[in-house]
């Protein structure tokens, strides 16, 4: 499901998992959501955070609204490398290294906007300076119109599948709330498919959902082109089930996904369980020391895949696109 020709084709000849864009998904029924659906086309290139705790942010503001800027054709003329997630989460943290959660970040971004990364001179790390009147102006022009919460809490069961599979197949990314474990951790071009909570617990995180088929749902993380397959991998329909524990969509202005050809949408998703913002402890990515801050994040780590030294450097070029990020 990822952006990666190769891999999407390798998986197509062993006949294990077929995958499709939207307008040619494969259909379970006229009445039924679409067996696969892949929204990778319009996906930002895969960006490495870094060691603060803004994995929400970067995954509102440079993966979701960065999508339908891509969609909209709105990704040129000075917005080629993105949105700042910086204008969000310096917004939210008000100079500390702190968690934050899905609504306060959507919510900023419905009331300000977010603004360019090549506009924002305080770059990806300065959380301490909050946007200038410039920046503030500037982003305001990509504000969004609103966001809806799909789920929180984890053990959702088969609502969550439903819930993630009705927003892509309607053409909506989904930002997914996820606990962090060895095999997401240690997620490499070999081991991809997360499908477990095995071994450690890290803490949570944030991440970009584009895209699903049988097997489960395809993510973008910010944390390197060198992790997991491109910066990508699956996370099985039973890990969604059990472990995810939100999962959100955004709006922007004109409307939302477009919904394509071929089949015909179910009617809205069982109720499922969206009590309260979600308030979870987090992994001090430094200390190991648990934290009692909201949703958390996992970008900070100092180890990388298997043992290998992740580099914290310039950012790398995205190897699918060539895109330096």
């Amino acid at each position: 499901m990822p952006s990666v020709r190769d891999v999407r084709n390798a998986f197509s000849s062993r006949g294990r998992i077929k995958t499709a864009g939207i307008a040619g998904a494969t259909s379970r029924g006229a009445d039924r959501l679409p067996a696969a659906v892949d929204l990778s086309s319009y996906s930002p290139p895969v960006a490495l955070q870094g060691g603060d705790n803004s994995c929400v942010s970067w995954i509102v503001g440079y993966y979701m609204r960065g999508w339908y800027a891509r969609r909209d054709g709105r990704d040129s003329s000075g917005n080629a490398r993105g949105f700042a997630p910086m204008y969000l989460y310096s917004q939210l943290s008000h100079g500390r290294d702190v968690t934050t959660s899905f609504e306060d970040n959507l919510a900023v971004l419905r009331d300000t906007g977010v603004d360019t990364r090549a506009h924002y001179a305080q770059g990806d790390d300065n959380y301490a300076d909050a946007p200038t009147a410039s920046e503030r102006a500037n982003a305001a022009r990509f504000a969004i119109a609103g966001y809806r919460v799909l789920f929180q809490a984890d053990r959702q069961g088969a609502k969550a599948r439903w819930a993630i599979e009705q927003a892509m197949a309607a053409g909506n990314p989904v930002g997914l709330g996820i606990p962090v474990y060895d095999d997401f951790w240690n997620a490499d071009a070999t081991h991809y498919h997360v499908d477990g909570a095995r071994g450690k617990l890290y803490g949570n995180h944030a991440v970009f959902a584009a895209g699903y088929d049988r097997a489960g749902v395809w993510i973008e993380n910010q944390w390197g082109a060198s992790w997991g397959l491109k910066g990508w991998v699956r996370l099985s329909w039973s890990f969604i089930d059990r472990y995810a524990w939100e999962a959100v969509t955004m709006r922007v202005a004109g409307g939302g996904g477009v919904r394509r050809p071929g089949y015909r949408l179910l009617p809205a998703s069982p109720a499922v369980s969206s009590a309260r913002r979600t308030r979870v402890g987090q992994v001090d990515w430094r200390t190991g020391a648990p934290s009692r801050a909201r949703a958390g994040n996992s970008a900070g780590r100092t180890t990388g895949t298997r043992g290998r030294s992740t580099t914290q450097g310039a950012p790398p070029t995205n190897t699918t696109t060539g895109v330096t990020l």
